[in-house]
């Protein structure tokens, strides 16, 4: 079985159309705008009432996607088995997949609003790193922007987690593989100097 962070790998290193970790950051907002329309309406905080197509667990998956680009961008030689090594020191090898790992740790109960509220904390501090250009040289696995991206990633698969009961790796993939691959056509459809 392909892992959900492999298999977000694999579609960000299919795309070549010239984005900056800039570019996928102003998408990520604009998901977690959408994210946050549809924990509104679930929770009764909107005049909107209706989720949308995606829901909650959708919308997150969307934002999970953006974080992840961020970090593959920024870090292309990263492999799932350093991203576990690194994330997870000291812990025994016993599962291959970074997002099984965090789908398997007990996770504090929060409400959906307080989990929004983190996430959007993450996506302020994420702002300064990759709105600028790096400087000099490829960034470690685990540097400050590099660890808000995953942090961002996993909060927001654990958001998806907590309306989506029941929610494993093979799930995770299954509803990321359509976004990805819708993405991956229109991308491809563009014209280069219509591309961000």
């Amino acid at each position: 079985m392909s892992t959900f962070l492999t298999t977000v790998f694999e579609a960000s290193d299919r795309i070549r159309d010239g984005r900056t970790t800039a570019d996928v950051y102003i998408a990520l907002l604009e998901e977690y705008g959408e994210l946050i329309q549809e924990v509104t309406a679930l929770s009764g905080f909107s005049k909107v009432t209706e989720a949308g197509p995606d829901g909650v667990a959708g919308e997150a998956i969307d934002v999970a996607l953006c974080a992840i680009d961020i970090y593959r961008l920024r870090c292309s030689g990263a492999t799932e088995t350093r991203a576990i090594f690194e994330w997870f020191p000291g812990l025994p090898s016993t599962e291959d997949s970074f997002f099984g790992r965090v789908l398997g740790d007990a996770v504090r109960p929060l409400a959906l609003e307080d989990r929004l509220a983190r996430m959007g904390e993450r996506i302020g501090h994420l702002a300064a790193g990759v709105l600028r250009p790096a400087a000099g040289g490829l960034p470690g696995l685990l540097d400050p922007i590099n660890e808000t991206a995953i942090e961002i990633a996993i909060q927001a698969v654990r958001l998806a987690q907590a309306v989506t009961p029941g929610l494993d790796e093979a799930r995770l993939v299954a509803l990321a593989r359509p976004k990805l691959e819708k993405y991956l056509s229109v991308r491809a459809s563009l014209p280069n100097e219509e591309m961000v």
